[in-house]
C-alpha cells in the first residue's frame, strides 16, 4: 500500500456546497455520448448545474400547522377468570416443567432419527395427505396423535394445524369445554412449536390462549365438573403464558414475579 496522501484543500473562495470533488481537464469536450471517464464527469458536471445546490419545500403554513389526527387503539378485553377456576402458581410451575420435559425429548428424538423424519412423516400422516397437505380437520376429528406424528412436523405445518384447532375453538358452545382429542392435538402441536417463535405463530398462540380464556369464562360455576372442565383450558393458557412469553396472557398473581406485576 502507497505512503502518500492525497488530502483536499478549500480554497477561501470557495463556498461550502458544491466544492468539486474531481477536477476535468479544461481540453475536455462535452460530448452526448461520453467515450471516457472525464467526459462522463463533464457531463454530470454540465447536468448538475441545472439544479440548485439547495432544494426548498415549498409548504403552506396552513398544511404545517395543521392539528393532527390522533388514531386510538383499543386493547382487546382479557376475559376474567373466576378464582374457582383460577389454577394456583404452584400448579403452573409444574405444567410448565412438565411441558418443557416432553419438549427437550421430542427434539432430542427428532435429533437422533433425523434420516428417517421423512419416511415417519409420510407414514405417519399417509392417509390425510392431500398434494403433500395434511388435512387437519379429518385427522383431529378421526385419531389421537402419537410421537410419530409430530417428530417429524416441520413449523410449516404446525402453524396450519394450530390453526384448525383455533377453528374448532370457535364452534365450542357456552358452558361447555375443548373435547379430550382436540385437547390432544393441541397439545402434540405445542410440543413441536419451535422456540423463538416467528411473529405469524405467535399471533396464532395469542388468539389460541384468548379463546380458551373466553370458552374458560363461559363454565358454569355451579356445574359439579366446572373445575375438571376449566382444567385443560388452564393448562394450555399457562404454557402459551409461561413458555412460549406471551405473559400478558397468563394467570399470574401478584407475588408470582415481577412479570405478573407488570401485566396486572
Amino acid at each position: 500500500m502507497t505512503d502518500k496522501k492525497f488530502i483536499f484543500k478549500k480554497n477561501d473562495n470557495d463556498e461550502y456546497l458544491g466544492i468539486k470533488c474531481f477536477q476535468v481537464n479544461p481540453d475536455v469536450e462535452m460530448k452526448d455520448v461520453p467515450t471516457n471517464g472525464e467526459e462522463y464527469l463533464l457531463k454530470v458536471m454540465a447536468e448538475r448545474a441545472n439544479y440548485a445546490s439547495v432544494a426548498i419545500c415549498k409548504l403552506k403554513n396552513s398544511e404545517i400547522h395543521k392539528k393532527p389526527s390522533i388514531s386510538t387503539f383499543k386493547e382487546i378485553q382479557h376475559p376474567e377468570i373466576p378464582d374457582k377456576l383460577k389454577p394456583t402458581i404452584e400448579w403452573q410451575n409444574i405444567q410448565t416443567a412438565d411441558f418443557s420435559d416432553l419438549h427437550m425429548y421430542v427434539v432430542r428424538m427428532a435429533a437422533k432419527r433425523k434420516g428417517e423424519l421423512q419416511s415417519i412423516f409420510q407414514s405417519s400422516y399417509k392417509e390425510y395427505l392431500k398434494d403433500d397437505v395434511i388435512q387437519w380437520q379429518s385427522l383431529i376429528t378421526n385419531i389421537d396423535p402419537t410421537l410419530s406424528h409430530v417428530v417429524g412436523l416441520t413449523q410449516p405445518k404446525v402453524d396450519p394445524g394450530l390453526e384448525t384447532v383455533l377453528s374448532m375453538l370457535h364452534k365450542v358452545k357456552p358452558g361447555q369445554s375443548i373435547d379430550r382429542r382436540t385437547g390432544l392435538w393441541l397439545h402434540a402441536l405445542l410440543v413441536v412449536t419451535r422456540q423463538p417463535t416467528q411473529p405469524d405463530t405467535s399471533y396464532l398462540l395469542r388468539r389460541l390462549s384468548r379463546r380458551c380464556a373466553e370458552i374458560r369464562s363461559n363454565i358454569n360455576l355451579d356445574d359439579e365438573n366446572a373445575v375438571d372442565l376449566a382444567t385443560p383450558l388452564n393448562i394450555f393458557i399457562c404454557i402459551i403464558a409461561k413458555y412460549f412469553g406471551q405473559h400478558d396472557l397468563g394467570d399470574y398473581e401478584l407475588h408470582d414475579s415481577k412479570v405478573a406485576q407488570i401485566y396486572l
